[in-house]
């Protein structure tokens, strides 16, 4: 300590008490100051006070609660809250019973109420009758053993047959001209002057196309007054039952356009079906309309555009069947050859030599050029080849009416797709009729059930226009009837020539017969002409001088009945010059069953009979008749 005051020695000891005092003198004034603090209005409440308060207030409610007044409460209802919560939900906060329908409707509901011009109204399509083709034409032939034997209706058929055993069938053709451009133009007319105005039907609800779901024959018989039996409509063809859409029900619009298009359409087998396979091919269409008298007088003038269709259609299976290949070969190469593919290869090849020109930087000499791909020059070609096939197979379909020129949108014009609608201006159909009865005069009329473009389209439509929606079909109007046809049975018999019995001792009434009989698919001429007198019934021996085709039925007799005898042989007045009367009289026969009336033919009139001409023809064709198995190869 030697060298400090006595201050410095003391100063640490005084400060620390000074610090002291004033901490225990604060303690102590805090301690003896009575507390306050702010209560309401108040800002300097002593706790005593603030007790004093608490204590008025507590005795101020403790006075009310011990007064008279009761509380009342309502009894809690059971499940009240549990049904109230269930109308709620089954309530319906919706403005409607129910949301309302697109298009029409909606537009009705959501749209001003003055304007109505929003409804789209549509025209409604009448189609012309077809014309029948004159005359009906019936063929004679034998089927294959196998179309047979595989179509169990047909076989039901032949068995239901009197001659059960033959494959031997006569059967007509009936053919209908059809005017597509007629069609097509009432598929897309507007009357626009109409109130209010109807507009075309949408072409896409169609598919941009003409479908015949249904072409219907309908035949009458005469009977032997010549008055006509009701019509009959001609049965589909045996093997197409529940095939066809005649004998479907609950169509809907994706079914039929799934079964008129693609690989397994059904759009041939109604307009232009193929008959069963025969021995000899008859009946092919190729035969049926060759001649211009078979076509009325309005259609006669169509016949090239016929042929010229025929024609497109050879050339649109041909370059169908040159381009499925190239196709195939031009997916593998990576599709079609492009100008950006060429630029991408000239690029990548460009980069590949400036790759190579950076690795031999000492060869000065080094090529700028690209390497050549050798397959570019087949793929160009390739792309060239099947971009020109696609074209011309484009053409073809739009000339037959297979495509439209312009793809359907339905934001496109109505007026873009019309004049892309191009078809054929008729085409020709028709149904084989191998329930015809034999030997009976028969006329045949028809119509066409075309596809409905408004079916199944009821939100698309005004109010009064819904039921247009109900039926896939619209029927044209029914032709007239064909001129009368008569169907040949598989014998016919005409009267040739014959002797009366006179006073010359010998003599007799007999009559001679030139018979034709379908025989092993071919018509064939009995060689003698079997003769018979008065009271002999008409059986007729199946002797010919020249065997023509493979009989197959072993059991297959060698006699044909008619059904028909001799009653009389009488004299023809009408025979001219006067000797022919001796050699040329007429024959009177009648039915054994008795179901007809007396016949009386004259030889002089079954000559001009233009069944035995035809038949007299087909003798003639079946001398040189080849198979048509053979035929094809």
């Amino acid at each position: 300590m030697k060298g400090i005051s006595v201050v410095e020695r003391h100063f640490e000891k005084a400060a620390t008490l000074l610090v002291a005092l004033c901490i225990f003198g604060y303690l102590a004034w805090d301690f003896l100051s009575p507390a306050a603090f702010k209560m309401g209005a108040n800002s300097d409440v002593t706790p005593a006070t603030a007790n004093e308060i608490l204590l008025q207030k507590a005795s101020s409610v403790q006075k009310q609660q011990a007064g008279e007044n009761t509380l009342e409460l309502e009894p809690i209802q059971k499940g009240a809250t549990q049904e109230a919560f269930a109308q709620k939900l089954s309530s319906n906060i919706a403005s409607a019973d129910r949301l309302p329908a697109n298009a029409p409707s909606l537009a009705k509901k959501i749209i001003l109420p003055d304007i109505r011009s929003l409804d789209t109204w549509y025209y409604e399509p009448r189609f012309a009758a077809p014309v029948m083709v004159t005359p009906v034409e019936w063929f004679g032939d034998a089927l294959e053993a196998d179309a047979a034997s595989n179509n169990e209706a047909l076989q039901k058929f032949l068995s239901s047959q009197p001659d059960a055993n033959s494959l031997d069938v006569i059967w007509t053709r009936p053919v209908a001209h059809v005017d597509l451009k007629s069609i097509r133009n009432e598929l897309v007319k507007e009357e626009k002057s109409a109130s209010p105005p109807r507009l075309a039907a949408v072409s896409e609800w169609r598919k941009n196309a003409i479908y015949f779901l249904d072409v219907v024959f309908e035949r009458q018989e005469q009977k032997e007054d010549g008055s006509w039996s009701e019509p009959v409509v001609v049965p589909s063809m045996f093997g197409f039952e529940g095939k066809l859409f005649r004998d479907k029900k609950d169509l809907d619009s994706n079914k039929i356009f799934a079964s008129m298009r693609g690989e397994k359409s059904i759009e041939k087998a109604i307009r232009q079906p193929d008959f069963y396979p025969t021995l000899y091919g008859s009946g092919k269409i190729e035969s049926s309309t060759n001649s211009t008298s078979a076509l009325p007088a309005t259609a006669q003038g169509d016949k090239k555009k016929q042929q010229v269709a025929e024609k497109k259609k050879e050339d649109l299976q041909t370059k169908e069947k040159e381009l499925a290949p190239l196709e195939k070969e031009l997916q593998i190469m990576g599709g079609e050859w492009t100008q950006q593919k060429e630029d991408a290869k000239k690029a990548d090849a460009k980069k590949e030599a400036d790759r190579k020109r950076k690795e031999n930087k000492n060869n000065s000499k080094a090529s700028s050029d690209p390497p050549v791909d050798l397959k570019i020059p087949q793929w160009k070609k390739i792309t060239k080849d099947v971009i020109s096939l696609r074209k011309i197979i484009k053409d073809l379909k739009i000339d037959l009416g297979i495509q439209s020129e312009t793809p359907v949108d339905s934001k496109v014009e109505k007026s873009a797709t019309k004049s892309g609608e191009v078809d054929a201006d008729f085409i020709d159909v028709w149904t084989h009729d191998l329930q015809a009865p034999l030997g009976k005069t028969l006329r045949y009329r028809c119509h066409i059930d075309i596809y409905n473009p408004f079916f199944g389209k009821e939100r698309q439509l005004v109010e009064k226009q819904k039921p247009l929606a109900k039926n896939p079909m619209i029927s044209t109007a029914v032709s007239e009837w064909s001129s009368p046809v008569r169907v040949p049975r598989k014998a016919m018999f005409f009267a040739e020539n014959g002797t009366i019995e006179t006073t010359v001792a010998g003599s007799k009434s007999a009559m001679f017969f030139n018979v034709y009989v379908l025989k092993n698919g071919l018509w064939q001429k009995t060689d003698p002409n079997p003769s018979f007198e008065p009271g002999q019934p008409l059986i007729f021996p199946l002797t010919f001088k020249e065997k023509l085709g493979d009989d197959k039925n072993q059991s297959s007799s060698t006699e044909i009945d008619s059904g028909w005898f001799v009653v009389d042989v009488v004299d023809d007045p009408n025979a001219s010059p006067e000797k022919n009367r001796a050699t040329l009289p007429g024959v009177v026969i009648s039915r054994r069953d008795g179901t007809e009336k007396l016949e009386v033919r004259y030889p002089t009139l079954q000559k001009q009979d233009p069944d035995q001409a035809k038949l007299k023809n087909l003798v003639d064709e079946a001398k040189s008749a080849k198979p048509a198995s053979k035929k094809a190869g």
